[in-house]
């Protein structure tokens, strides 16, 4: 949020987690331009794990921040050991973000707390965006009316990067975060680590961690530690 004075929460979006590091193949240019576009409405991203779904959520709380508007990031895995209450009055706030709500299937305190979220959202001008692993319909909500209502939103998959995209992304991480490592180096890690776009951005920026804090080049040997 950018009015911590207001409301603090324990959570809170990555700064760093922005749009522009976000690499947007064809297929996932329409999601992007509709998260950025307040007036889209309410949208749940389907997404496999470990695919972008939590930075892109980031990315849109970061976004409207930017612009001046209020924004709650909140990721449901790590909410569970609270209260549902914490959601009390947070629909005063231009944009809410729900990671993960596939993790309140079946807690029947959480799913009620999030139907009523919705119904406030929508009597305010309060915008939701959440994100699930694999579907909706396959989440196993054992409330029907959450159910219902989340499929009056806006749904939005998102593509899977084929190896071409993940090269092209990975170029796009090193250059924005002005990773120091050459060519030699990324063809290891693309040839020999799991083609993970998140799996990969960690390696490349443990990698950067540790050469900024030892002063030392990234080499195939440091890498093969990493991976």
């Amino acid at each position: 949020m950018n009015n911590p004075q207001q409301l603090t929460f324990p959570w809170s979006a990555k700064p760093k987690l922005i749009f522009r590091d976000f690499y947007t193949n064809k297929e996932n240019l329409n999601l992007v331009n509709n998260l950025k576009d307040q007036e889209a409405g309410d949208i749940i991203i389907q997404a496999s794990s470990n695919i972008g779904k939590s930075h892109l959520l980031q990315s849109v709380c970061n976004f409207y921040n930017e612009i001046g508007k209020t924004s709650f990031y909140l990721p449901i895995k790590k909410a569970l050991d609270y209260d549902p209450s914490v959601l009390d009055s947070i629909n005063k706030i231009d944009l809410i973000c729900i990671d993960d709500i596939d993790f309140i299937a079946k807690n029947d305190e959480w799913e009620r707390a999030i139907f009523n979220l919705i119904n406030q959202c929508q009597q305010s001008t309060s915008r939701i965006i959440f994100s699930v692993s694999g579907s909706i319909d396959t989440a196993g909500f054992n409330l029907p009316d959450l159910l219902s209502r989340l499929n009056k939103l806006l749904k939005y998959n998102v593509a899977n990067l084929d190896d071409r995209d993940i090269e092209a992304a990975i170029d796009l991480i090193i250059e924005h975060n002005s990773i120091n490592i050459g060519d030699k180096e990324i063809n290891y890690i693309l040839n020999h680590a799991k083609r993970d776009i998140a799996h990969l951005k960690h390696i490349l920026f443990k990698l950067d961690e540790y050469s900024l804090s030892t002063k030392k080049k990234i080499t195939i040997p440091l890498i093969k530690e990493i991976i």
